[in-house]
């Protein structure tokens, strides 16, 4: 079982590197600066309020990392500016208390709200879903590139009953990943990771299957939030790469 085991990570190890990500082994996010806010928290949420609810994981974790304007200066252990903020994102995103929010509707939420408390910092709001990858292990892949890069990942689950659900990706080991999901203690605003373990049972051509606490199901998709780089960066990524290219055709500069 070992071996099967090694044989695996080895193999998933050299297509990370065919994309471009150094093969790790696990990885999670800055721990203490992603919270695990539970998605009933208030009533008036009803019991849909994941999309919000773990895209306000995903704020904070910026909010932490550079930003704090998105976090609209409430203070980290604030519930009550947390909960004002779920509730503007959920009025953002069109999310029905009963129905849940559509794909189309995290993006346009997630959207509007950067583009207000964003601070000028640009950000880019995306959809990937499985197909447009190549399948599960594409998607698997990606999720875990867009994660490593500093990026906000939110993977969209549809369970074995048809129902949707999102939480937020906190990090991975091997073949496995952890989240922060608002449905395991829906009731309390916890201001730290949960990592839970999911475990992937197989790869999918629509996605990748998956079973833990909360139930079996399919991550179809993700939405992942990243900063836009400002031209002075771009301009300096591409100095660098000019440089990069005129050492490459000169090896004698590479001793200096």
């Amino acid at each position: 079982m070992k071996r099967i085991r090694a044989l695996v990570l080895l193999t998933f190890g050299t297509v990370l590197c065919s994309r471009g990500q150094p093969p790790l082994p696990f990885y999670w996010t800055t721990p203490g600066l992603t919270p695990d806010f539970g998605q009933q928290y208030l009533i008036q949420w009803g019991t849909n309020w994941c999309a919000p609810t773990s895209a306000a994981d995903s704020l904070f974790w910026l909010s932490q990392n550079g930003n704090p304007g998105l976090w609209q200066w409430y203070l980290p252990g604030d519930n009550t500016g947390a909960s004002n903020i779920i509730s503007e994102l959920g009025a953002y995103m069109g999310t029905d208390p009963d129905l849940g929010t559509s794909d189309g509707g995290i993006v346009a939420g997630l959207q509007d709200y950067l583009g207000l408390y964003g601070g000028g910092q640009a950000y880019n709001v995306s959809l990937t879903y499985a197909t447009d990858v190549g399948g599960g292990l594409g998607l698997f892949i990606d999720m875990q590139t867009e994660l490593y890069s500093g990026q906000d990942v939110l993977p969209l689950i549809t369970w074995t009953s048809g129902e949707g659900h999102v939480v937020e990706m906190t990090g991975w080991y091997g073949a496995d990943i952890t989240i922060n999901d608002p449905a395991t203690d829906p009731y309390n605003l916890n201001w730290s990771n949960e990592n839970l373990m999911v475990d992937t049972t197989s790869w999918k051509a629509n996605g990748v299957a998956i079973t833990y606490a909360t139930g079996t199901g399919v991550i179809d998709g993700f939405v992942d939030i990243s900063p836009v780089p400002e031209p002075g960066t771009l301009s300096l990524v591409g100095v660098g790469v000019v440089v990069f290219l005129r050492r490459a055709r000169n090896p004698k500069n590479w001793a200096r």
